[in-house]
């Protein structure tokens, strides 16, 4: 395949009119062949504002970043793995004050092809800090166009017919980031499509794999985390894995890339594999939405196997409503659907969703917001473990002695990892208890912000920060991209 025939990241312009419908509006952006790229970008008319009140007053936004993370990159020549660590509560003004202070602020560059070039060299130094999965929405409740908290489209049946809101999914979460806070490679939950709009602050850097892609992006991924791959053939669910544009494009894998400014909007679509980072402190809004296309999508997205802490949404509502003359043979298990994205004669590494997979109907219960997993408890898990796995043995290619010499990593999380205890326990470990947000303080100088964000973990990691940046003071050859 030549380089013209791979699909390409569109962007659109739509007029007043054409955005007011917004399931419309998608259809033609996939009949022009929108979602070959996997990604796509919107660039709003001048007439829509989603704030009026705009984004100067952060107290305004009536929001506390609860659990905050910090993430973990471990690896080495374009490979990685993170994990992340809970920090305390923060308000929205003083994550800001956070993102912007020496430590973790953005680095001098020249454009974005310097900053990306900075962000691949320092992956796995000075873990940022996300606020991540925040519920909540900073769009007027009047804008009845583009509204993320209610698109209109077909996912909307899970709540009617179910009563189940499922966190950041079919409910709107925030994402406030900084510097070097990334989106690790994964189709969305189900594989269904999503909108992310960048409220305000530094752009984001997206890359993106076509669908049609999907599967040679998936081995390439299995090759490099073999052991991890054996443990959970749907291991990208995890949400963990980071592979670079270059070392995908060396295996014959077509990536993408594009930057989205402040006041633009991107979709992602069906199957289609995304990655990125933030280039500096920022606020996007995002959810799920579905249309009619996704539902053979739906009925075959992979599902992970370790762990029961996963969206796992009936097909059932969907084949009666849209596909009514399969709906016999769905029930009967026989559905000779295939992939969309796979030869058909191809067969799938996973199994077709089974009309087993009920929702349970008398539950209301909301999804935990914490990162990286939406856990869900309103929706029977076909996938429960037999055996519970340690830590180790659920991530066995994480770099485990990188870990244990990462000063940013606290000493509780460590003898957590080591030992012999479950995953789910080392998780708790690490993710800790969060923290009364009523108990937040205010803090009169950076020092103070950074200790109570660190806790006293951190010393021997900004004594290395302080050592590199002073040495490219004395230094003008040294070049460590850390500080101007």
């Amino acid at each position: 395949m030549s380089s013209n025939d791979i699909p390409r990241i569109m962007v659109f312009y739509p007029t007043w009119d054409e955005f007011k419908n917004f399931p419309k509006y998608v259809e033609l952006m996939e009949s022009q062949g929108a979602h070959k790229g996997g990604l796509a970008k919107v660039v709003p008319p001048p007439e829509w504002i989603a704030r009026k009140s705009g984004y100067d007053d952060f107290d305004a936004f009536n929001v506390i970043i609860s659990r905050p993370i910090s993430q973990m990159t471990t690896g080495r020549k374009g490979v990685y793995q993170q994990f992340v660590i809970e920090r305390k509560p923060l308000t929205v003004k003083q994550f800001s004050e956070l993102a912007n202070s020496a430590r973790y602020r953005t680095p001098a560059h020249f454009d974005y092809k310097d900053l990306e070039r900075k962000y691949w060299k320092n992956i796995t130094y000075i873990p940022p800090i996300y606020g991540a999965g925040v519920s909540g929405s900073l769009t007027d409740t009047d804008q009845d166009y583009f509204n993320i908290s209610r698109l209109g489209t077909i996912l909307d049946y899970v709540k009617e017919d179910y009563g189940i809101e499922i966190g950041g999914v079919n409910t709107v979460y925030l994402y406030f980031g900084m510097w070097k806070t990334t989106f690790a490679w994964h189709t969305e939950d189900m594989d269904l499509y999503s909108i992310n709009y960048l409220h305000f602050g530094a752009p984001k850097t997206w890359y993106s794999v076509p669908p049609e892609h999907g599967r040679k992006f998936e081995k390439v991924a299995n090759r490099y985390f073999k052991l991890t791959y054996q443990n959970c053939n749907a291991f990208l669910r995890h949400k963990t894995t980071l592979i670079s544009p270059e070392i995908l494009k060396e295996h014959g894998v077509s990536v993408n890339k594009i930057t989205q400014e402040p006041g633009e909007i991107m979709i992602t679509f069906p199957f289609g594999y995304h990655a990125g980072f933030n280039h500096g402190f920022n606020c996007a809004e995002t959810t799920n939405f579905a249309m009619e296309r996704w539902i053979e999508y739906g009925k075959h997205a992979s599902q992970c196997k370790c762990s029961d802490n996963v969206v796992k949404i009936s097909m059932d509502i969907f084949v009666k409503r849209f596909q009514p003359e399969r709906y016999t043979d769905w029930l009967a298990g026989t559905d000779s659907g295939h992939h969309p994205e796979f030869p058909p004669n191809a067969m799938s590494p996973f199994p077709l969703a089974l009309p087993s997979d009920v929702v349970d109907k008398k539950s209301t219960e909301k999804a935990d917001s914490h990162i990286p997993k939406h856990i869900v408890k309103g929706i029977k898990r076909q996938y429960n473990p037999t055996k519970a796995k340690s830590f180790r043995e659920s991530n066995p290619d994480l770099d485990f002695d990188a870990i244990q010499l990462n000063p940013n990593v606290p000493e509780d999380v460590k003898d957590a990892i080591n030992e012999s205890v479950s995953s789910v326990d080392a998780e708790a470990a690490i993710l800790g208890d969060m923290d009364d947000p009523s108990e937040l303080g205010s803090f009169k100088t950076e020092k103070e912000l950074l200790a109570y964000v660190d806790d006293g973990t951190d010393k021997e990691g900004q004594d290395d920060f302080d050592r590199r940046r002073k040495k490219r003071k004395s230094d003008p050859e040294y070049d460590d991209d850390w500080h101007e």
